[in-house]
């Protein structure tokens, strides 16, 4: 097991978003069979209980702090992880409640972390659950309540 790289992981912000330039990364982790990337985001709305609609956007900012303040591009792993109820992708009869990216990015820098409602099948009420996690260990957790 590789040395821990994040100290602490401090949220900046949550709510709802709107994000710029967008684009899709394939991946078989998702049940859309991607994910979305944004060049920035910004939070228009600080709020953690949404109706739940397509094109609702919503997600978490925060920094990664490394165990030397003066470190900048010092490079580190995580996971970020939502913890949704149950969804099926009526396409691929693919199903599950969690989405799992593995992240690379920079200690002692802003990062985020966004879901958006593109269809109908993946809007369900309960508790979404974001989360970022080096080696097993959550450092963050921030819960969403979708109804």
């Amino acid at each position: 097991m590789e040395p821990k790289q994040i100290k602490d992981v401090k949220l900046l912000n949550f709510g709802s978003v709107s994000s710029f330039n967008e684009g899709k990364s394939y991946s078989k982790d998702s049940l859309t069979g991607y994910f979305i990337h944004s060049d920035s985001i910004t939070f228009i709305k600080h709020q953690d209980i949404f109706e739940g609609i397509i094109g609702l956007t919503f997600g978490i900012e925060y920094y990664l702090e490394g165990f030397d303040p003066l470190t900048k591009n010092e490079d580190v792993h995580f996971i970020s992880k939502i913890i949704h109820p149950l969804i099926t992708n009526p396409e691929t009869n693919q199903s599950g409640s969690e989405t799992i990216e593995h992240k690379y990015s920079y200690n002692n820098q802003i990062n985020y972390d966004y879901i958006t409602f593109e269809y109908d099948w993946e809007i369900k009420p309960g508790i979404w659950i974001f989360q970022v996690i080096e080696d097993e260990a959550i450092l963050l957790e921030k819960n969403f309540i979708i109804t």
